[in-house]
């Protein structure tokens, strides 16, 4: 080989190094994620009436509330010489239980018909305003929806009909309030006169009305704060956290201690932050094992963090060792590659 041909190896050789110790320290171990499906759930709304227009001379029904009742109409009535006289549907739905990160694949307004004169297209819109309660809603108190209609729909008979409002959901999660308004109004012009009447969410199991969401459970991961090398006997607090934050979520520790004895501590809950921690007391020499998991419930998948090592009473040298074993091996065989390919003669 020639001289400079090994000098350029030698020169080149940290370099080679570094390279190799970068490829290595950028392989880290991910969370383990179970995969998502798409789950349903079925709201009833927690308030609904409708309202009235109608200002005639002895029969004024604009500040006549009808919570309560056994029906929910959605009138219109109209002739060439007379002020058409609508009734509109309002119902209210608390999604306060539902994360803002899900993500919602359908979502539908269902409502079971008691009564249809004639075929009349029925409109759904989204309203914003939420302060309106089912025994004090008004024409005249009532809180204005959009202009623009979410969905319509033509019924025509009794029976079960359904509107797509998914972006009325989206909205309504993504609000501070996170309640959900939706106005039923009479998509019709022209000289007509029809009712429609629908169950109220007072009626028999089966005829009230529903909110259908589905959508795929939220893939959460599960972090810890760094933990240096303790001291033996020393009472250590866990911190984690997860991500999206979301309270009430339960957690699990999982302990290996330096004999691989495994030890499953009581369970802990997430708080408002998704901030979590454990207190254990650490009480033998060598390298400890850390990892958490979270329970699956409605709206989260399970998940399992990634694990952590804490030292107990170890050398810093050992532990150096310990914890970068693999990138010294790694290390060791290009070296040693290089020499039996390069440098031999």
């Amino acid at each position: 080989m020639h001289i400079s041909t090994l000098k350029n190896i030698r020169r080149n050789l940290p370099i080679a190094l570094l390279f190799s110790l970068y490829l290595l320290s950028s392989v880290q171990t991910q969370f383990v994620r179970i995969s998502a499906r798409t789950n349903v759930l079925l709201i009833e709304p927690n308030a609904d009436s409708f309202v009235d227009n109608k200002n005639m001379i002895g029969d004024s029904r604009v500040n006549l509330n009808y919570g309560g009742q056994d029906k929910l109409d959605v009138y219109y009535w109209h002739t060439w010489a007379i002020v058409t006289e609508y009734r509109f549907t309002y119902l209210k739905f608390n999604l306060t239980d539902f994360p803002t990160a899900l993500e919602i694949q359908t979502a539908t307004l269902n409502l079971f018909t008691k009564y249809v004169s004639a075929t009349m297209d029925i409109s759904t819109h989204y309203c914003s305003d939420n302060s309106w309660a089912e025994t004090e809603i008004t024409w005249n108190n009532r809180p204005m929806e959009t202009d623009e209609s979410t969905d319509t729909l033509t019924v025509a008979s009794v029976g079960w009909y359904t509107w797509d409002i998914k972006n009325d959901v989206i909205k309504a999660l993504q609000s501070s309030e996170k309640f959900l308004t939706e106005v039923l109004k009479p998509d019709e012009t022209g000289d007509l006169d029809v009712t429609v009447q629908f169950y109220p969410k007072e009626a028999s199991e089966g005829f009230r009305p529903y909110l259908r969401i589905s959508f795929n459970k939220i893939q959460p991961t599960i972090d810890f704060e760094p933990i240096g090398n303790k001291k033996l006997g020393e009472t250590v607090r866990f911190y984690g956290s997860m991500n999206p934050a979301w309270s009430g979520i339960n957690i699990f520790l999982t302990i290996t201690d330096p004999e691989e004895d495994s030890i499953d501590l009581p369970a802990t809950q997430t708080d408002e932050n998704g901030d979590f921690y454990f207190d254990y007391t650490l009480n033998k020499k060598g390298y400890w094992k850390i990892k958490a998991i979270s329970i699956s419930d409605d709206f989260f998948e399970s998940v399992t963090s990634s694990e952590i090592s804490v030292p107990v009473d170890v050398d810093p040298f050992w532990d150096f060792i310990f914890k970068n074993w693999l990138l010294i091996v790694l290390v060791i065989i290009i070296v040693i590659i290089i020499w039996f390919l390069f440098l031999r003669d």
